[in-house]
């Protein structure tokens, strides 16, 4: 159980433990000035400081040694006990530093709805399914490179999701189907 020392939240009997979450809160940034895969240590320690909300958002709050909701097995006996935890292994993601070169991107759909370029888009940049989706595909797609992904090989038939990570800024920017064409 936490102790009394720390911030009253406003679900009765449930306490933030403060030591714990300035703990948590003084974590610092790893500074890199290149771009990083999602699937090494250094994006690990990068990730771990980061903080998508702002520092006073109940987002950001420690919540694994609250007590269990009272209604907590009829909540997960709708969601269904025995169903599996999805994820989707052939998402990736790149992370850049601040100062990352911006390029111009041509958005063909839903340009409106996007935000002004250029954006911080690396020549490295990961798209859907790389890695995990191409190693453990066929022979033929095991040998490919992401520069031959990046330019729409072996189809442009299925999602090409780019996601880069500004962790600094705290900014996200998704394409939808990112293809390099110089």
């Amino acid at each position: 159980m936490i102790q009394a020392v720390g911030i009253a939240a406003e679900t009765p009997g449930v306490v933030i433990d403060k030591d714990r979450l300035e703990r948590l809160k003084a974590a610092t940034m790893p500074k890199f000035d290149q771009p990083i895969h999602f699937d090494t240590p250094e994006a690990d320690a990068i990730l771990a400081a980061l903080e998508v909300f702002p520092p006073d958002n109940p987002w950001n709050i420690p919540v694994d040694e609250w007590p269990v909701a009272a209604n907590s097995k009829a909540m997960i006996g709708l969601i269904g006990a025995n169903k599996p935890l999805r994820y989707d292994p052939d998402m990736c993601f790149v992370l850049v530093p601040p100062d990352q070169k911006k390029v111009e991107v041509k958005l063909i759909s839903y340009g409106g709805e996007s935000d002004n370029g250029p954006y911080p888009v690396p020549d490295n940049a990961t798209i859907e399914g790389w890695p995990a989706y191409f190693k453990r595909g066929s022979a033929a797609l095991k040998v490919l490179t992401l520069d031959y992904v990046q330019r729409g090989k072996p189809t442009l038939d299925s999602d090409r999701h780019g996601i880069v990570v500004d962790p600094v800024n705290r900014k996200l920017y998704e394409f939808y189907r990112l293809t390099k064409n110089e």
